[in-house]
């Protein structure tokens, strides 16, 4: 038997994001009608999608300018993604869950306090009627 594999937290974080980029690619093309190639070339695995049909799409890197003039074909570099990936939403989204939740348990803890005063109330007001009826 072995140790810790050190190499598996890394090897889980690929899967899991290579997944979801391969939805992604499907989804952008079944829910949008765009047409996706994706390559993904690791030493884990080398993947290939192509949501067209046509053998000879994508075209060739040297024809892409020609043949996708308008809207304009717009190149990005691994650098230029990094300054316009948004941070996921997750968290604030989370934030804003236990905030919410936070709140609410507190309205049912002043509830509960209400009920508890009125029930101490009600069983005073039983024991005072039961000592004037002695």
């Amino acid at each position: 038997m072995g140790g810790p594999d050190s190499q598996r937290n890394p090897r889980v974080t690929f899967q899991k994001r290579c997944r979801t980029l391969k939805e992604k690619a499907h989804q952008l093309s079944e829910i949008c009608g765009a047409e996706v190639y994706l390559l993904i070339v690791h030493d884990r695995e080398n993947y290939v999608y192509n949501s067209s049909y046509n053998p000879s799409w994508p075209p060739r890197d040297e024809l892409l300018e020609t043949l996708y003039t308008e809207p304009r074909l717009i190149r990005k570099t691994f650098d230029d993604m990094k300054g316009i990936c948004i941070p996921p939403r997750e968290p604030q989204r989370l934030k804003e869950y236990f905030a919410a939740r936070h709140e609410l348990y507190a309205t049912l803890e002043d509830l509960h306090k209400a009920v508890e005063l009125r029930y101490l109330d009600i069983q005073d007001e039983t024991n005072s009627s039961n000592e004037t009826e002695i």
